[in-house]
């Protein structure tokens, strides 16, 4: 039976020969019904649930389309903006030597690279401008509605803005690579010198101006080679180092004269933090380089050759003590002694730190328990992401290592953004660095 069966119903028992309500025109027929009949018609209910339906059917269309197609919407939206602040953090990197209409094309490039196999949303205008120091890209868009064009809407917008800072701020990077002798297994130390020659290059490339990128590298085994120093800065005669070595084991003792450049750990609890070397307790400990095959390190500095140089001259041998490198790297990024060439002084300055190591640790001058050094290096990690230090620590294990440490090593997840990388094989090295790399391209800029 139709819905509107009982409303039809009680139209023919007022005019018992009509077809309908269509014969509500004036045409010649019987006499008028009576008013009762009328009344009765008025009052009769039965197919109102049609008529209200039909009535409302419009307005129920337009709010699911609403809650549909707005929530479609919205994640068009998200995944635009995702792609269009990647676009913008691409073509930032660069922005300072590129002309308006070079910049846009750049954009245009990355964001079309981004938007592949993206098919919810139709791109429209790309505009793209300098304000000020910023890239501001604005970005059109619209997306086919699949409820609302029951009631006329066909196409919603979906437009985003994205702005990054293109004049950036000036890096510091210190690199505490693992030189010890099982980088010589599976091709690993060869692998390290191609992938940070590469990283190298690529912050070569950021660079606005010579200094705007600054980078120490550290090789460590149990010890630093810092050198002796050059003519008019020779360390053996700074008031920060100590020469008298009886209480160390027998394999590190040396003296003043025969010093050749090689640091062990400071006494505890010194050897875990960055205190300033200005008395008995709290100076570095010089000794003795067993092993002549470990790199000189090299504080920051702008001379990207200069760094070329240290990495050709990587060897791996020896023991690992990841501490020892770790504190050295805080210090090339600090302004106390022994080293005094970063900026930190300067809040602008953006700090970061990598560390690689293929292995546990196992000798320390205090220990030769993995355990024992561990609770150190974990101290030195904890010390190096002090607030005050404004350094970002990147962890990165090679095949072997410990896990656990170099986790909690790291620096916190931020938006997404891991700081620990595990390596299964020595290829995976570049690829690794190549994170990194982006990685602080990325937190040098600011969204």
């Amino acid at each position: 039976m139709s819905l509107f069966g009982p409303f039809f119903g009680a139209w023919r028992a007022c005019f018992p020969g009509d077809r309908g309500p269509a014969a509500l025109a004036p045409t010649p027929g019987p006499a008028r019904p009576p008013a009762g009949c009328l009344r009765r018609f008025r009052g009769d209910s039965r197919g109102n649930v049609a008529v209200i339906f039909a009535v409302a059917i419009v307005p129920i269309m337009a709010m699911i389309g609403a809650a549909v197609d707005y929530s479609r919407g919205a994640a068009a939206r998200a995944k635009l903006q995702a792609a269009v602040d990647a676009a913008t953090l691409t073509a930032a990197r660069n922005a300072g030597r590129m002309s308006d209409a070079d910049l846009k094309k750049a954009v245009e490039r990355a964001l079309q690279g981004n938007m592949i196999g993206e098919t919810t949303t139709t791109l429209g205008a790309v505009r793209v401008t300098k304000v000020g120091s910023s890239v501001r890209v604005e970005v059109d868009s619209s997306m086919q509605t699949s409820i609302w064009g029951v009631v006329g809407i066909n196409s919603l917008d979906v437009n985003v803005v994205s702005q990054v800072r293109w004049n950036t701020p000036n890096i510091e990077i210190a690199l505490v690579l693992d030189n010890t002798g099982s980088m010589s297994s599976n091709n690993k130390m060869t692998e390290l010198k191609k992938a940070v020659l590469q990283f190298l290059k690529d912050m070569e490339d950021i660079r606005l101006t010579t200094e705007q990128v600054r980078i120490s590298i550290v090789p460590f085994d149990t010890l630093v080679n810092i050198g002796t120093g050059t003519i008019g800065t020779t360390f053996r005669n700074s008031n920060w180092i100590r020469f008298d070595t009886t209480d160390l084991p027998t394999a590190l003792r040396t003296t003043q004269q025969n010093w050749r450049g090689c640091l062990t750990d400071r006494d505890q609890p010194n050897d875990v933090n960055d205190a300033t070397p200005n008395s008995t307790a709290t100076r570095y400990r010089a000794a003795d380089c067993a092993n002549d095959a470990l790199a000189q390190m090299n504080p920051l500095t702008s001379n990207f050759d200069t760094l070329r140089t240290v990495i050709g001259k990587m060897s791996p041998s020896g023991n690992t003590n990841i501490t020892i490198g770790m504190q050295l790297g805080l210090a090339t990024l600090s302004t106390g002694a022994p080293f005094t060439e970063t900026a930190s002084a300067d809040p602008e300055v953006k700090r970061f730190m990598v560390l690689l190591t293929d292995g546990e640790n196992t000798q320390n001058r205090f220990s030769n328990s993995s355990s024992a050094i561990d609770a150190r290096a974990k101290l030195m990690c904890d010390a190096i992401k002090l607030p005050a230090n404004r350094i970002t620590l990147f962890t990165v294990r090679v095949i072997d290592g410990d896990e656990a440490l170099l986790k909690a090593c790291a620096s916190p997840p931020v938006d997404n953004m891991s700081f620990y990388f595990s390596v299964t094989s020595a290829v995976g090295i570049n690829a690794a660095f190549k994170s990194i790399s982006d990685l602080i391209t990325r937190l040098r800029l600011s969204v």
